[in-house]
């Protein structure tokens, strides 16, 4: 689908440095060196190092989701998205507005193929995010990119189907002149000529281009 592509190049999913940058606000912390050692080593791309300095940061505050959102970013960006799933939990736990770690929970769930829970958390991210003024265009943008793999692997039911077009028609109200409008509408016709009738409960619907 060429939507796929495109988004690639021109609305990039979450990176290295979009954590980074969210990490960066060392003095808010009373760790000192120790979390902002681990941010410098993030920056350096010294992801095995930031994680040794983020974990010591942990035990000294254990119910700090910021320092142990930091944790799991420094595991995520290693590919070890199954530990990095695990530690964001914790942080989601210890705080349920911390909107960047409903991100990275979707992000590692991403990885690891569930796509479906992976939506469930960027739902969240929305609803936390939009509570505090946070923009959430591209979490639209990346349950369309899911449900468009999950057409193609598990199939999806007709209330997923909907939910697809929710997710699609508020990305085009927050971002009208986005270049991958045309062919996300492209793509929701042909979707739409193949649809079939949902008869039976459960039923899954499948498109492959």
């Amino acid at each position: 689908m060429v939507i796929h592509l495109v988004s690639k190049c021109r609305l990039a999913a979450i990176s290295i440095s979009f954590l980074i940058s969210i990490l960066s606000s060392d003095s808010v912390f009373a760790q000192g060196d120790v979390f902002a050692q681990g941010n410098i080593e993030m920056r350096e791309k010294n992801y095995q190092q930031a994680e040794y300095y983020y974990r010591i940061a942990v035990e000294r505050e254990p119910n700090n989701a910021v320092i142990i959102n930091a944790l799991g970013s420094s595991i995520m960006a290693q590919k070890r998205y199954a530990d990095a799933y695990n530690v964001f939990v914790t942080a989601v736990e210890k705080d349920t507005n911390f909107f960047t770690t409903f991100w990275n929970l979707a992000k590692s769930a991403t990885f690891q193929y569930k796509d479906s829970l992976a939506i469930e958390w960027y739902e969240r991210y929305i609803r936390v995010a939009e509570r505090q003024k946070i923009s959430v265009t591209q979490a639209h943008w990346e349950i369309i990119l899911l449900y468009e793999r999950l057409l193609k692997s598990t199939g999806i039911t007709e209330s997923q189907y909907y939910n697809l077009l929710h997710h699609a028609n508020r990305f085009k109200i927050l971002f009208p002149d986005a270049p991958e409008i045309r062919p996300l509408e492209d793509f929701l016709e042909k979707l739409k000529t193949k649809l079939p009738d949902f008869n039976t409960p459960g039923q899954r619907f499948y498109f492959r281009e």
